[in-house]
């Protein structure tokens, strides 16, 4: 699942190149996403909002979080 997370992440990257506020996030998600274990670090809200920003879906933010942790 982190894989995938990244990929997403690597994607919106390029995707937001030219929004340097945007692009900054994700550059922030990135340094996340390649942290052991980034997601039993975080609570639970930092954790939906970077999945969130990954564009993962309201519905499916708990079960994902759950694969994750």
């Amino acid at each position: 699942m982190i894989e995938e997370l990244r990929s997403i992440n690597k994607k919106l990257l390029k995707v937001y190149k030219d929004d340097k506020i945007i692009y900054r996030r994700h550059k922030l998600i990135e340094k996340i996403l390649n942290e052991k274990d980034a997601f039993l670090k975080m609570d639970v809200e930092m954790s939906f909002a970077v999945l969130k920003d990954l564009g993962i879906k309201e519905e499916y933010l708990e079960k994902v979080y759950m694969e994750l942790i």
